[in-house]
């Protein structure tokens, strides 16, 4: 069970990191002036 949480944790930390990243990336394609 223990295994299966962190395994979860892990895949949800990744899902936020790729959103930080493409964020960013939007964000350097439409540089605010």
């Amino acid at each position: 069970m223990a295994s299966e949480n962190d395994r979860l944790k892990k895949i949800v930390a990744d899902l936020q990191l790729d959103k930080v990243i493409l964020k960013e990336s939007l964000d350097h394609l439409k540089p605010k002036a």
